[in-house]
Order: structure tokens, then C-alpha cells, then sequence
């Protein structure tokens, strides 16, 4: 898992800090370029109920590792797609918390 998390920019550390524990997945942001590269090097297969998470992007991966270390909302907005309650609820409230903070 930790070779994985080297070639991806990993949301754990917000996770942890929108007040969840660490679970034993994975849930990163990955170049649209080196994805294909990144799932044949590490043996990913398709699986819906798997413990990697790829978000597939083409944006410069060092904004998106800025915007990740810098900025909880993005774990937030993926917390809030999640299947799982607890860590949709997590990511819902986060985003109401950063909405009512601009709002004044």
C-alpha cells in the first residue's frame, strides 16, 4: 500500500484531521497520464468494494498536492460521495462547517 501512496497524492491526512481514523485504504489522486502505469505496476484490479480509491486527474499534480495539504475541502468533497455513512456524514458536515465560515 505505501509503494501505491508514493505515486499518488493521498487525501489520508485531511481525512484525519475532518476526524476520522485511519482505515486501511487508500483514497488518492493519481495523474491521468502514469494511471495506466500505476495500476499495472502495483497489480490493481477493478473492484467496487477494494481499499484503493484512484481519482484520476489531469490537473498538475503538484497543485493538486498543494491543494490536498492545504485544503480539507477536497477530502471533504470526496468524503461526501462516499457509499459509507459515517464518512459521508463526515465530508457533508465538513462542507457546511467551510460554507458557513465564507458566509461570515
Amino acid at each position: 500500500m505505501s509503494r501505491v501512496r508514493a505515486a499518488t497524492v493521498s487525501t489520508h491526512l485531511a481525512v484525519r484531521r475532518l476526524g476520522l481514523a485511519d482505515v486501511n485504504v487508500v483514497d488518492a489522486y493519481v495523474a491521468a497520464d502514469v494511471v495506466d502505469e500505476v495500476v499495472r505496476g502495483h497489480g490493481l484490479v477493478a473492484d467496487g468494494a477494494g481499499s484503493f480509491t484512484l481519482r484520476v486527474t489531469t490537473m498538475d499534480m503538484e497543485v493538486v498536492a498543494n491543494l490536498v495539504r492545504t485544503a480539507d475541502a477536497v477530502a471533504a468533497l470526496d468524503l461526501a460521495e462516499s457509499l459509507d455513512v459515517r464518512e459521508r456524514g463526515a465530508g457533508v458536515r465538513a462542507l457546511e462547517e467551510f460554507l458557513e465560515a465564507l458566509r461570515g
